[in-house]
């Protein structure tokens, strides 16, 4: 549980949520070669989680946890830093099933229209 759990703090949230922000608001264009390094660490870590979901049901086999919760928090939003999701088939099938998980919400709430690079949201960092 653990090692997934670093995972998502490590590598994934970092890369996959950093590049989605940049997408969704903008920054993608400011500096598209930092966003393009992101975008590739990101993708690196949807390889290790297609990797990691081979055989399993969910992360660590056939229970459902913690573990699942926080790495499908960004994972069900990488396809909007324009990653191509369909590369994905054990990441894509997993998230299906966190779906099906009963008791399930998503409640993510779309970045305001303040966060947008040029209406004075947070500053680049790279």
């Amino acid at each position: 549980m653990w090692q997934w759990l670093f995972f998502e703090q490590n590598l994934f949230e970092p890369n996959v949520g950093t590049a989605r922000f940049w997408r969704l608001t903008g920054r993608d264009a400011l500096r598209p070669e930092v966003f393009a390094a992101r975008l590739e660490s990101a993708r690196a870590g949807l390889e290790t989680l297609e990797r990691g979901l081979a055989g399993r049901r969910f992360l660590l086999g056939e229970a459902y946890t913690v573990a699942d919760v926080s790495i499908y928090a960004y994972a069900h939003v990488a396809g909007e830093a324009g990653i191509d999701m369909g590369r994905y088939g054990e990441v894509g099938a997993w998230l299906r099933r966190v779906e099906a998980t009963p008791g399930f919400v998503n409640d993510l709430v779309p970045y305001p229209p303040s966060a947008a690079a040029d209406a004075g949201g947070p500053s680049v960092h790279g």
